[in-house]
């Protein structure tokens, strides 16, 4: 004789206090496939079960199916609140701890959960400083040298590249040309209001020429060949 769904329930329940989690899951699974669809407390047991296993997300799906089929259940968003919170989802936690202190405003439990999240979140943000936002217009530290002085460092290189290859290398024709033109160019004038691309540059200092590894530059010397054509 097959088990009705309250009979599955039962033994659900009698399972999980014995803490044979493992069978408990069973016996509501049974139950859910004769009544999958007044069974927010199978779901929601059967979340426990599954929590008390360290199976998180399978405990969520349930919580959250449990607030589906019953949506003003304080005890069905508690839930989901913690199994958020197991999972590290701290934003989304609070959220359902919330939802969950709106249904039953007296709950302390809720209160506290609320409480313990919003002191957790702005302690990480403490100790993670917020990424500083691109200043419109950054001001030229007095350490840095003028485009002009680093073109001219740089040619100064070149050139003397030139001498150590018996002149095979053609500087003052399309280097020249080239870098005059990069400087003004529109891109890099942008480039400039940027304090990690300012940072870069200022290492080109010791040696120019591996400023040609720096793909920005790279893409403005293609723009400005382009021009030369």
């Amino acid at each position: 004789m097959q088990n009705t769904f309250e009979e599955l329930k039962i033994l659900g329940d009698f399972n999980f206090n014995q803490k044979n989690y493992e069978l408990a899951i069973h016996n509501y699974s049974e139950a859910l496939l004769i009544d999958d669809y007044k069974s927010d407390l199978a779901y929601l047991n059967r979340s426990l079960a599954y929590f008390k296993l360290d199976k998180f997300e399978e405990a969520l799906q349930d919580a959250i199916k449990a607030t589906e089929l019953r949506k003003f259940y304080p005890k069905a968003w508690g839930r989901v609140g913690s199994c958020l919170i197991a999972l590290n989802r701290l934003d989304d936690a609070k959220v359902a701890f919330n939802r969950a202190l709106q249904l039953e405003p007296t709950d302390e439990n809720f209160k506290k959960q609320i409480l313990e999240l919003e002191l957790k979140t702005k302690s990480e943000k403490l100790e993670k400083p917020e990424k500083l936002e691109k200043p419109e217009k950054l001001e030229k530290p007095e350490t840095m040298e003028t485009p002009e002085m680093d073109i001219n460092s740089l040619m100064d290189k070149m050139k003397k590249l030139k001498v150590e290859s018996n002149g095979e290398f053609p500087i003052e024709g399309l280097m020249g040309n080239l870098f005059t033109k990069m400087m003004k160019n529109e891109k890099l004038l942008s480039l400039t209001a940027d304090p990690n691309f300012q940072i870069k540059m200022s290492q080109y200092k010791q040696n120019p020429l591996s400023a040609l590894n720096n793909p920005d530059i790279m893409e403005l010397v293609k723009d400005v060949i382009k021009e030369l054509h």
